[in-house]
């Protein structure tokens, strides 16, 4: 393969320009994302779950969550599956029902059920949970932590 002429020399500038950049930073620019935790898979029949939730605002004094359970079908014929929510509420020293409902999952199929954002004071941490009930019984409940994230 032929150069044209002066481009290895603008390839080495070029070079030399980006890892300077990367090295000081100056021109780096990053949209904050969505920090999602998942907690442990959980086993009900063919369902397959698990609790997770996405750190969607971070302020000085509050950060807020936005909790959904994630199911996914594995058996060869579909399910009936029916989602129950909660996050802890440490005014009532117990856990407070994010809502649920219910929905066919085909075989193969997945699903994300969401609940409403949870607010949380800075230096706190988000514990919630989701259950699945299928025609094999009622689900163990699948946790997720989120650390404080302020």
């Amino acid at each position: 393969m032929k150069l044209l002429p002066g481009s290895r020399r603008l390839a080495v500038i070029t070079g030399a320009a980006v890892l300077a950049t990367a090295f000081s930073g100056a021109a780096t620019a990053s949209a904050r994302t969505t920090e999602t935790v998942c907690g442990a898979e959980v086993e009900n029949g063919s369902v397959v779950y698990q609790m997770c939730s996405d750190v969607v605002y971070v302020g000085e004094t509050i950060y807020t969550t936005q909790p959904f359970l994630e199911a996914r079908n594995r058996g060869i014929s579909y399910v009936d599956v029916e989602f129950t929510l909660q996050h802890w509420d440490p005014a009532a020293s117990g856990w407070a029902s994010d809502g649920g409902g219910s929905k066919t999952l085909q075989s193969g199929a997945s699903t994300r059920w969401f609940a409403g954002p949870t607010f949380w004071p800075c230096g706190a941490d988000a514990p919630e949970r989701g259950q699945v009930d299928t025609s094999a019984g009622t689900g163990d409940w699948a946790d997720v932590v989120t650390p404080a994230a302020c």
